[in-house]
C-alpha cells in the first residue's frame, strides 16, 4: 500500500464517528439494561461493522454489569461463549469491570469465583481490571479487599506460580539491611573509637 493510500485510509479512520457511536450506544443500552436494542445493535454491528463487534459486546457488558442488571450481563456471556467464543476472554473483563465499578461486590465475588472454575487462566486481568473498577468508581474498601485477595493466591498459595513467597523474601531483604545498617553503625562506632585512642 502507498503512502498516499494509507494516509487516506488513516484520514478516514479518524473522520469516522461509527465506530465510537456503536460503543455509546452499547454503553448506554447496557446500563439501562434495555436487552432488546442492545440485540438489535449488535445483529446491525454484524451485518454493517463487523470489525466494531468486539467493542459492542464488550461495552455492552461492562454496562449490564456496571447498572446492575445481572441477568443480562450474564445472558450476554451465555450468548457470546456459543457464537463468538473467542471474545469471551475481552468480556470477562469488561463484565467484571462493570460489576467493580458499579460497586456490586457481592456479584462480583460471585463473578470471580465463576471465572475461577471456567476460565482459571484469565484470572489474573480480571483482578486487574476489577481492582481498577473498584478505584474508579469510588470503592476503596472493595479495591484493597481485592488486593488482599490476590496476595493471598498469587504470593502466597498460587499452584500454579513459580514465585517464592514474597512475604518471607521480603522480611529477608528488611533483615538483611537491618543488619548491614547496624554494621555500619559498628564500624561507624569502631572508627570513632579508634580515632579517640
Amino acid at each position: 500500500m502507498s503512502i498516499d493510500k494509507l494516509e487516506a485510509k488513516r484520514s478516514a479512520a479518524r473522520s469516522n464517528p461509527i465506530p465510537a457511536m456503536l460503543q455509546e450506544m452499547a454503553k448506554g443500552f447496557g446500563i439501562k439494561g434495555d436487552e432488546d436494542s442492545a440485540n438489535t445493535l449488535i445483529e446491525r454491528a454484524k451485518k454493517d461493522h463487523p470489525d466494531e463487534v468486539p467493542k459492542v459486546l464488550y461495552n455492552l457488558g461492562g454496562g449490564f454489569a456496571v447498572g446492575g442488571h445481572f441477568k443480562a450481563a450474564y445472558n450476554l456471556l451465555d450468548n457470546v461463549k456459543k457464537e463468538n467464543p473467542y471474545e469471551v476472554p475481552g468480556l470477562l473483563n469488561s463484565i467484571g469491570f462493570g460489576f467493580a465499578l458499579g460497586g456490586h461486590k457481592e456479584q462480583a465475588d460471585k463473578f470471580l469465583t465463576m471465572v475461577e472454575k471456567d476460565h482459571p487462566d484469565q484470572l489474573p486481568k480480571l483482578y486487574s481490571q476489577m481492582a481498577g473498577g473498584f478505584a474508579q468508581g469510588g470503592h476503596a474498601t472493595d479495591a484493597f479487599k481485592l488486593l488482599d485477595m490476590a496476595e493471598e493466591k498469587y504470593l502466597l498459595k498460587h499452584p500454579k506460580s513459580n514465585t517464592v513467597d514474597m512475604r518471607q523474601a521480603l522480611q529477608s531483604v528488611k533483615k538483611q539491611g537491618e543488619s548491614q545498617s547496624l554494621s555500619q553503625e559498628l564500624e561507624v562506632s569502631v572508627g570513632k573509637n579508634q580515632l579517640t585512642n
